[in-house]
């Protein structure tokens, strides 16, 4: 019985987070649940805010066997027939009412464990009405609609123009990855997809815990804290592709499929593969470590492992088999918790194998073998070179040297004073991105200087290094020397680092931006 209760957890990851619900002083929640116990699905709607029940079926995405998909995250639908059967029991407590919003606890329970929930409810004039907890928080928020995205906030700062266009870009570009038609295509344009931006404060208000973003799979909505967030955008367009599906996926197909196209968590994808080919090199584990969902979730060691050997591997098998047969995989690895909790590692084998007609060996030769691509990413040390020009910054702490190869950069740091350490600053010209705006990941690696429309960072130190963009928060090149040791990158007696970067990483050249570099404090 643990085992069944213990993936409601997950699964409120896997829909966004708690969609919650409370009704009339004490009568209209019980209502609800009775209406759920009788298979009265228009009856149990009716107890809710009409506009959520509209809103969860707009894009006509359809969990099987989750008739109620606008509460398909509670352990109360999740577990109803075990509810129902008094396998398990519920408790409801009495509603705790501030002005016109409402919030009622429940906990679903056997002998063995207990899951704790909260549903929302406002007072609305025809009566108290249930609600997610997105809907009852964010009804004073601003909107700004833009293409595909319908963009909640109340926290300024964290807008910004450039993020806005690029987010709309990659749901475009993603869409014809997917094999989404382009009628499909405009009618998520007619409907937008909420995308609820917040602060670290807010975004516990709204999901329950503290997180980076998530998506909601009630609303077909995206909870985040940065703009864009394309991991989490990924987990809703494949699901509008597939328009019907079971609820539950094996991890480390969805989680692959968001981590190729969208990176994860600030990092992009070749980012993180950079640190998916280190772990694959020094053999902390394999990629079959992460194929069931005990493996996934724990016995890999890190999720940021998991994630990694994730995206790799559905790099590979999309790029060399096609979407169109990874996507028969994703159906074919969906269904029942149990199912999916179930899984060994010889069935998952065996299941793609099956499928593509290659066996388990060769597809990880395969995929193993290509990750040997992203030994580095974007970033290399480069044996110290000399040249006549000037340098294109000289303070009193730092001399920092240029010179350009084809589509490369190459850089040397000098250090005067102490080491090597601070980030070299890019600011376009022409700044595009709002006044408001204020990057989280610029406050977090600069802090003798506030943010003012800064594009790029290049954090470096005798260690490793990096580049950022601070209009989307993504890391998007990597080096770290302990993972990748050369004698080219550090010359400690000189304080001296030597790199080259990928110049296809920035917009435009680097003439068009102003440079600064600031120490580390």
């Amino acid at each position: 019985m643990k085992s069944v209760l213990s993936i409601a957890a997950i699964v409120s990851s896997l829909c966004g987070f708690s969609a919650i619900a409370f009704g009339e002083a004490d009568k209209i929640f019980d209502e609800y649940v009775a209406a759920l116990k009788d298979g009265q699905w228009e009856k149990a709607e009716s107890y809710w805010v009409g506009e959520e029940i509209t809103k969860s079926k707009l894009l006509g995405i359809e969990y099987i066997g989750y008739p109620a998909k606008y509460d398909c995250a509670s352990p109360l639908t999740l577990h109803l027939d075990n509810i129902k059967s008094g396998l398990l029991s519920l408790d409801i407590d009495k509603p705790k009412i501030i002005n016109d919003k409402a919030t009622i606890d429940i906990r679903v329970y056997s002998q063995n464990d207990t899951i704790a929930y909260t549903y929302h409810a406002i007072n609305t004039k025809s009566g108290w009405r249930l609600c997610s907890s997105l809907y009852a928080e964010t009804r004073g928020w601003k909107v700004i609609s833009k293409d595909y995205l319908r963009i909640h906030y109340a926290d300024s700062s964290l807008l910004n123009n450039y993020a806005i266009d690029i987010a709309n870009e990659f749901i475009e570009s993603t869409g014809k990855t997917l094999g989404i038609s382009a009628e499909k295509m405009k009618a998520i344009k007619r409907v937008g997809i909420d995308y609820y931006l917040a602060n670290e404060q807010q975004i516990k208000s709204l999901t329950g815990f503290a997180t980076k973003g998530m998506a909601n799979f009630q609303y077909d909505a995206i909870i985040t804290q940065y703009l864009p967030h394309p991991h989490e955008i990924v987990h809703l367009l494949i699901n509008y592709d597939l328009q019907k599906l079971p609820l539950y996926t094996a991890p480390f197909i969805q989680e692959g499929l968001a981590v190729y196209l969208g990176g994860r968590w600030g990092k992009s994808a070749p980012a993180i593969f950079y640190f998916g080919e280190i772990n694959l090199s020094l053999d902390m584990a394999k990629l079959s470590d992460m194929l069931t969902y005990s493996g996934f979730h724990g016995q890999i060691g890190s999720q940021d492992i998991a994630y990694a050997y994730a995206g790799l591997l559905s790099k590979y098998l999309i790029e060399t088999y096609g979407m169109e047969k990874y996507k028969q995989l994703y159906r074919e690895l969906s269904g029942s918790n149990s199912k999916i909790m179930a899984y060994s590692e010889s069935d998952v084998k065996a299941q793609i194998e099956t499928l593509y007609g290659v066996t388990w060996v060769d597809l990880e030769k395969g995929a193993t073998d290509m990750a040997r691509q992203y030994e580095y990413c974007g970033i290399k040390p480069v044996r110290r070179m000399e040249w006549d020009d000037p340098p294109i910054i000289d303070d009193s702490l730092f001399s920092i040297f240029l010179s350009i190869t084809g589509n490369t950069y190459h850089f040397i740091i000098k250090g005067k004073k102490d080491l090597a350490r601070g980030t070299i600053l890019f600011k376009q010209r022409d700044i595009k991105i709002g006044k408001a705006y204020r990057s989280r990941l610029f406050a977090e690696q600069v802090q003798l200087m506030s943010y003012n429309g800064e594009t790029y960072g290049i954090p470096f130190g005798p260690d490793e290094i990096g580049l950022y963009d601070y209009r989307t928060n993504t890391l998007l090149a990597k080096y770290v020397l302990g993972f990748s040791p050369s004698p080219d990158y550090w010359d400690q007696q000189n304080k001296t680092i030597s790199f080259s970067l990928d110049k296809r990483l920035l917009d435009g050249e680097i003439p068009d931006y102003r440079l600064t570099v600031i120490p580390k404090k």
